[in-house]
């Protein structure tokens, strides 16, 4: 009973106090946590272009304008456009994700390593959620072609229909 009326005296005390100090340092924080933010950006565009330079010099991809971010994320990310493919390179926690779209369908993203056992019809699903640029550079850059075929028009419905069950699959295996 006296720890409850204690807890309770503190969270009357902290409460306000919290308020007040977040209504303070708000104005001080936003300024640097913005700046923090473009900093990731700059260094995560740099690293893209210098790690993955073949998309840019062997298959004259572009840097475009992030799509399909959920609204409010912060971390920084870099999106390459390449021959109709939107490739999605965010950086969280310091693990680098990577998502692939059509540019034609810019609303619907893919897993790249999930997206790579679809298009190398890997009997064994090998699955890992983030990697290092070197690695993403390892793997994608002898598949980028493969990648375009499977965007392209006609098999863009058997793509979603096989990454489904794939993403069916390895959910399954994770429970």
């Amino acid at each position: 009973m006296v720890g409850t009326k204690a807890a309770r005296a503190s969270n009357e005390f902290a409460g306000p106090l919290l308020r007040v100090l977040s209504f303070v340092l708000f104005p001080i924080w936003w300024p640097v946590g913005k700046s923090l933010s473009l900093m990731g950006r700059v260094k995560l565009r740099r690293e893209v272009r210098t790690e993955l330079s073949f998309l840019f010099d062997s298959h004259d991809g572009s840097i475009m304008p992030n799509q399909g971010l959920p609204r409010g994320a912060n971390a920084p990310c870099v999106t390459v456009g390449v021959d109709g493919l939107l490739i999605q390179f965010l950086r969280a926690r310091g693990d680098l994700f990577i998502r692939v779209a059509s540019s034609a369908d810019p609303t619907r993203w893919y897993d790249l390593i999930l997206l790579l056992n679809v298009v190398d019809k890997s009997e064994a699903l090998e699955y890992r959620s983030a990697m290092d640029m070197r690695e993403a550079a390892r793997v994608l850059e002898p598949r980028i072609d493969r990648l375009k075929e499977a965007f392209s028009e006609g098999s863009r419905r058997d793509l979603s229909h096989e990454y489904e069950v794939a993403h069916r699959a390895l959910m399954a295996r994770r429970v």
